[in-house]
């Protein structure tokens, strides 16, 4: 497999678990696993592991159509604004019942649509 597309596909699996509200109560706020994750690991994972700027800089070379690269994008940019705006030390319950997270859940499910992506 193409290692562009394994960490494109990486990628769309953190966005997954953002548009997944329940998935983040079950793991950030009860802990009941078996995954173990929290908003700033999260962040950490599409922001430093998955490098999701190089990914958006260069969508070309990952095979990303125009189409997909402005959902990305525009998701890309929200989510990077919210992480720069929220302490680093922040409790992931009220991370769940800001609106402003609402919104970014919901921008991710569109990048899942867009991108025909299923768990």
């Amino acid at each position: 497999m193409n290692v562009k597309f394994n960490i494109l596909k990486g990628l769309l699996g953190v966005i997954y678990n953002i548009s997944d509200a329940e998935y983040q109560e079950r793991i950030w706020v009860k802990g009941l696993g078996p995954e173990c994750s929290n908003f700033d690991e999260t962040m950490c994972n599409f922001f430093d592991d998955y490098n999701a700027e190089e990914i958006v800089k260069n969508y070309k070379d990952y095979g990303i159509s125009q189409k997909r690269y402005k959902v990305l994008l525009k998701f890309f940019n929200i989510l990077k604004e919210y992480s720069d705006n929220t302490p680093e030390i922040v409790n992931d319950k009220e991370v769940l019942e800001d609106p402003e997270w609402a919104k970014i859940r919901k921008i991710a499910k569109e990048v899942l649509e867009a991108f025909n992506y299923k768990k």
